[in-house]
C-alpha cells in the first residue's frame, strides 16, 4: 500500500543525457510542495529559471523577468497584494523559490504558470519580511 500512495503523490521525469548521466525533476503533489533537491526544470522560451534569477539578480534588478514554474503557495490580501510563491526545481535552500506579488491575479496552488513582473532586490517590508529577490506587479499565464 505504501508504494501505491507514494506513486499517487509523486510525479517524476528523468532524462538520460548523452554522457549517460541521469537528470531528473520531481514534482511533489502532496501537501509540502517541495521540489527534489538538485533537480532542474527546463526553462520555457524567453524565461529564466529560479536559480538564474538569483544568480543574475544584480543585472536583472528593475527589469521585467519571466519565470516558468509551479505555484506552491498563495496568500491573498496581505498589504493589499496577493503573494504567489513559484518553484521550478532549480536553486538551493533559501534560493529555490521566488515570491511574485500582484494586485489583481491569484493563480491556484499546484498550477504551472509563466509569471512575469519587475524584479526587485533586497526589499524590506519590515516586521521580518525581507526578500533578497521579489518580483512585483506580476501577471500570470499558463
Amino acid at each position: 500500500m505504501r508504494a501505491k500512495t507514494f506513486i499517487s503523490t509523486m510525479t517524476a521525469l528523468f532524462v538520460i543525457t548523452a554522457s549517460g548521466a541521469i537528470a531528473g525533476q520531481a514534482a511533489n503533489t502532496g501537501d509540502n510542495h517541495k521540489a527534489a533537491p538538485g533537480s532542474s526544470a527546463p526553462a520555457a522560451a524567453g524565461t529564466y529559471t529560479v536559480a538564474q534569477v538569483y544568480a543574475k539578480k544584480s543585472e536583472l534588478k528593475g527589469r521585467v523577468v519571466k519565470v516558468h514554474g509551479n505555484v506552491v503557495k498563495v496568500l491573498k490580501n496581505i498589504m493589499g497584494r496577493t503573494w504567489v510563491h513559484i518553484q521550478d526545481g532549480t536553486g538551493s535552500e533559501g534560493g529555490n523559490k521566488i515570491v511574485f506579488t500582484s494586485k489583481n491575479e491569484a493563480p491556484e496552488v499546484g498550477s504551472a504558470v509563466i509569471a512575469q513582473g519587475t524584479l526587485e532586490t533586497d526589499k524590506d517590508f519590515g516586521y521580518g519580511y525581507f526578500y533578497s529577490v521579489i518580483v512585483e506587479d506580476a501577471t500570470f499565464s499558463k
